[in-house]
């Protein structure tokens, strides 16, 4: 049946199919522009106390490594980025420029199991509340100072063995 074909046809209908795959393969390989931009969820409004209001929807941060799973804090002029999945907080100057990563998952004195929430307090000191319902305090350079546990699953009820009339 192959032999009714004409053999133009066929050579046709083979260079129509290597220029097809050559195109697939051409754009499916292509390089995509790896980028520093990390886009809001939402727009972050910031008022700085000096009559002037800005808003901020996205951001160009130099030497991130992140898993983009996280949030951003401000706080003295830096921008710090808490990352999820990494459990770090990278920190920035006001012009984007990468300052410095701290922290990390673990339970060392400069690590951290797990967090959900973050805020400052007493100026640069930092709580984060933890998924294991826990409160961990931290210095300025993000060192350990204390945890608090919230749910001790552990602790045994003194009233359980008193005997109650």
């Amino acid at each position: 049946m192959l032999s009714f074909i004409p053999l133009k046809l066929i050579c046709m209908v083979q260079k129509l199919i290597s220029i097809f795959v050559i195109i697939v393969f051409f754009f499916s390989c292509q390089d995509k522009k790896n980028s520093d931009e990390i886009v809001a969820d939402e727009t972050i409004e910031i008022n700085l106390n000096k009559g002037k209001d800005f808003k901020i929807d996205t951001l160009f941060l130099r030497d991130i490594s992140s898993t983009g799973n996280g949030f951003f804090r401000f706080n003295n002029d830096s921008i710090y980025y808490f990352d999820f999945k990494f459990n770090t907080v990278s920190i920035y100057d006001k012009n984007g420029r990468f300052i410095d990563r701290k922290l990390g998952k673990g339970s060392g004195p400069n690590e951290i199991a797990s967090f959900k929430y973050h805020n400052f307090i007493n100026g640069d000191e930092s709580v984060f509340f933890g998924l294991s319902y826990d409160l961990s305090f931290y210095s300025k350079e993000f060192e350990r100072i204390s945890i608090v546990s919230l749910l001790n699953f552990n602790r045994r009820n003194k009233n359980y063995n008193e005997k109650r009339f």
